[in-house]
């Protein structure tokens, strides 16, 4: 199967990205479509199981393949609706703090320090 990934890596697949691999999907790639069809499929499989066990009902998922938009949320849902059962149903949406999440997160617990030493 001809795949325009082959090309982008040129024989390394250390040159390969999740960016790379949702342009090919993107551009009617099989494999690549694949690929985020069995990531989103098992994805949604742990998803299924935590929102019965734990009662969640959202899911923030975050990372460059939340980045990837519909390419990668597509079959997610798609895959979400097969396992979940109707009385548990999680609602799933991309992060929006992408990049800046963890420089946030940190940035917080600072600031929570700092005002806890100030009072």
């Amino acid at each position: 199967s001809d795949t325009p990934i082959a090309r982008w890596v040129e024989s390394d697949p250390q040159r390969l990205t999740v960016e790379m691999v949702a342009q090919a999907a993107e551009a009617g790639d099989r494999i690549a479509q694949e690929i985020f069809n069995g990531a989103a499929d098992y994805l949604a499989i742990g998803i299924s199981a935590l929102a019965c066990i734990l009662d969640i009902r959202l899911v923030i998922v975050g990372g460059e393949v939340a980045e990837t938009g519909p390419v990668f949320f597509d079959p997610l849902r798609r895959s979400l609706s097969k396992y979940q059962l109707s009385s548990n149903v999680a609602q799933v949406v991309p992060a929006q703090l992408k990049h800046d999440a963890a420089l946030r997160g940190a940035s917080m617990l600072t600031l929570q320090r700092v005002l806890n030493l100030v009072r």
